[in-house]
Order: structure tokens, then sequence, then C-alpha cells
């Protein structure tokens, strides 16, 4: 996982942990990082979340 994409996922997680419950925060921790190594695996070259296509999260739903 790319560091900048890392370092945006745990700040996000760390908001939701203000609104949400634990296990919430969890989940969505969990999922969400799933989603990154799979963007980290198959289009390396992506850096930040700016740089997400359609076609990318297209692709990673027929993955899942």
């Amino acid at each position: 996982m790319t560091r900048l994409l890392s370092a945006t996922v745990d700040r996000y997680v760390q908001l939701l942990g203000a609104t949400c419950r634990p296990v919430t925060v969890k989940g969505y921790g969990y999922d969400i990082r799933a989603f990154v190594r799979f963007l980290d695996a198959s289009f390396p070259e992506l850096d930040t979340f700016q740089h997400l296509s359609r076609r990318r999260l297209v692709v990673f739903a027929t993955w899942q």
C-alpha cells in the first residue's frame, strides 16, 4: 500500500471513530484497506485517491 494512500485511509478511519461504534470502525477499516491493497496490486502507479477513476472502481467491483 502506498504511503500516501495508507495515511489517507488511517486518517479517515480515525475520523470515523468520532461518530461510529468501534466494531463499525473496525469493519470499515478492514474493507477500505482491502480496497487499497487491491489498488496497490492492480494499479501500482496510483498514488492518491484523486487519481481514482470509474474504470478502476468497476474492476474492483467485478473482482469482489
